[in-house]
């Protein structure tokens, strides 16, 4: 029973446990015993948000300050990639995990921006940003994990400041988008 109710979950891919926020608080749910586990404590001013599991089920990436990865092996967390919460709008950087690359080694992320928004790509291993591009309307990983598709589209609603179309970027250090298909 949660009595501020649940904001956000996912599932583990391996085992079905779940995680989620609540009360400014991430927590893991094994569904079969009930057991629940406080993984993460925030406050109102600072929650634990975007909660995303490895494909392995093994590593939980989140947002707090930046991008965190939490081993469900030993408990470790690791901030892999810090918020540059700056008031200089050409500095400000605030990371959302996204999605996992289909083999685990990259997380796609989103990028809040003083007055507009982004997606990128982060190394798992390194924690580097390999790139920053343009958010879509719908972005997934292709199957070899070397690959990132996004869509913008121009319909009532849409607002970008490129143009629409369908676009692929190398999951590598400063790779740009490459379009697919045109407006």
């Amino acid at each position: 029973d949660e009595p501020a109710g649940v904001e956000r979950f996912e599932v583990n891919p391996m085992d079905n446990q779940l995680v989620y926020i609540s009360n400014y608080q991430l927590i893991l749910l094994d569904p079969s015993s009930s057991k629940r586990t406080i993984l993460v404590s925030g406050d109102e001013n600072r929650s634990p948000h975007d909660p995303a599991f490895s494909p392995d089920g093994v590593n939980l990436a989140y947002g707090l300050g930046g991008i965190h990865l939490y081993d469900l092996t030993n408990g470790q967390d690791q901030l892999i990639l810090p918020d540059n919460d700056t008031m200089d709008p050409a500095e400000r950087r605030i990371y959302s995990p996204h999605l996992w690359s289909p083999d685990g080694s990259k997380l796609s992320i989103f990028i809040g921006y003083w007055e507009w928004f982004g997606s990128g790509i982060v190394s798992i291993t390194d924690g580097s940003l390999l790139s920053e591009f343009e958010r879509g309307d719908s972005e997934a990983w292709g199957s070899d994990s070397q690959s990132y598709y996004t869509a913008r589209g121009n319909g009532p609603g849409m607002i970008h400041s490129s143009a629409p179309g369908l676009f692929r970027i190398a999951a590598t250090p400063n790779a740009i988008l490459q379009t697919i298909l045109p407006e």
